[in-house]
C-alpha cells in the first residue's frame, strides 16, 4: 500500500509553480513605480519578519552543530542573495523571452552538481526525463517566437544566467539541511542572513520610491510577491527537500511554461494546438520519468 505522505512534497511543488506561474503576470505591475532591487528589498524585510516569528516562537528550533551556520551562510548566498538580486535586476535588463528560456537551465546545474558531489543517485530514466522536459519546455517557450541572446540584453542574460545556476547550487547544498531541520528554521536563517546585504543594496531604490504615486495594483502585486513567491514558495521548497531529491524539486520548474500556456489560453491571450500539446507531453512525461520511484514491498 502507497503511504499517502509521498503525494505531500509533490502537491507542495505543484504549488510553488503555480506560485511562480502566476508570477508572470501579475509581478510586473510594480517594477515601473520599485527598483528591483527595493523589491528585493521588501520581499527581504517582510520574509525575514514572518519567519523570524514563526521559526522562533511557534517551531523553537536551535541550530545543533555550529558548522551548519557556514552551510545556512552558503545557502543565504546563492539561494537568496545572488538569486534574488540578479533574477529581478537581470528581468529589467533583458526580455521575457530570454529570462524563460535561460531559466529553465536550473535543473540541468542541479543534476550536474548532483552527479559531481554525488548527492544522488542519476539513473538514466532520469536523465532521459530532465531531457524530454527540458526540449518540451524550451519548444513550448519558443513556439512562435524568436529567440535573440546578447546585444543590448547580454547584460541582463549574464544576470538570470548566473541566478539559474546559483539557484540550482541552492537546491543541492540545502538538502542537508533540509534532513535534519524544520523548513521554517532554515528559510528563518537564510532570510536574515541575506538580508545583510539585500536591504543595504535594496534601500536607494526605497528611498527613490514615490509611495504616494503608486496605484493600488501595483501594492496588490507587492503584496502578491511578498506572499505566495516569497513565503509560500521558500516554505514549500524547503518541505519539499526535506523528502525528496533536489532533481526532483528543480523538475518543476517545467511545469511553469505548461501553467503559463494554459493561463495565457484562459484569458484569451494565447490558444492550444497539436503542436503546444506535443511539447507538453513531453513536459509531463519528463517530469514523470523523473519523480518515478519503484514501489517497495
Amino acid at each position: 500500500m502507497a503511504n499517502r505522505d509521498n503525494i505531500y512534497p509533490h502537491l507542495a511543488l505543484l504549488a510553488v509553480a503555480l506560485a511562480y506561474t502566476f508570477n508572470y503576470f501579475i509581478a510586473k505591475w510594480v517594477f515601473d513605480y520599485i527598483g528591483a532591487f527595493g523589491v528585493v528589498a521588501i520581499r527581504n524585510i517582510v520574509g525575514s519578519s514572518v519567519f523570524f516569528i514563526i521559526g522562533t516562537f511557534v517551531v523553537n528550533e536551535k541550530i545543533t552543530d555550529k558548522k551548519d551556520y557556514l552551510l545556512l551562510a552558503a545557502c543565504s548566498l546563492f539561494g537568496i542573495v545572488i538569486n534574488q538580486l540578479l533574477f529581478f535586476k537581470g528581468l529589467s535588463l533583458t526580455v521575457e523571452l530570454n529570462a524563460s528560456v535561460l531559466m529553465i537551465t536550473s535543473p540541468v546545474f542541479v543534476f550536474i552538481i548532483s552527479a559531481i558531489w554525488r548527492t544522488e543517485s542519476l539513473s538514466g530514466l532520469k536523465a532521459l526525463g530532465l531531457l524530454l522536459s527540458f526540449g518540451g519546455a524550451l519548444l513550448l517557450i519558443l513556439s512562435g517566437r524568436t529567440l535573440s541572446l546578447g546585444g543590448n540584453t547580454l547584460l541582463g542574460d549574464i544576470f538570470v544566467f548566473i541566478n539559474s545556476a546559483s539557484y540550482g547550487v541552492y537546491l543541492v547544498i540545502v538538502r542537508p539541511l533540509a534532513q535534519k531541520y524544520h523548513p521554517l528554521t532554515i528559510v528563518k536563517w537564510i532570510f536574515l542572513m541575506g538580508g545583510l546585504i539585500i536591504i543595504p543594496m535594496g534601500t536607494p531604490d526605497l528611498l527613490a520610491v514615490n509611495w504616494g504615486e503608486i496605484p493600488v495594483k501595483a501594492y496588490w502585486s507587492l503584496l502578491y510577491i511578498v506572499t505566495f513567491t516569497t513565503v509560500l514558495v521558500y516554505s514549500f521548497n524547503a518541505y519539499a527537500l526535506s523528502k525528496v531529491n533536489p532533481s526532483v524539486v528543480s523538475i518543476y520548474i517545467y511545469l511553469q511554461p505548461v501553467l503559463v500556456a494554459f493561463l495565457s489560453i484562459f484569458f484569451a491571450k494565447g490558444q492550444l494546438n497539436w503542436e503546444k500539446g506535443f511539447y507538453i507531453f513531453l513536459v509531463f512525461v519528463g517530469v514523470f520519468a523523473v519523480t518515478y520511484r519503484k514501489k517497495t514491498i
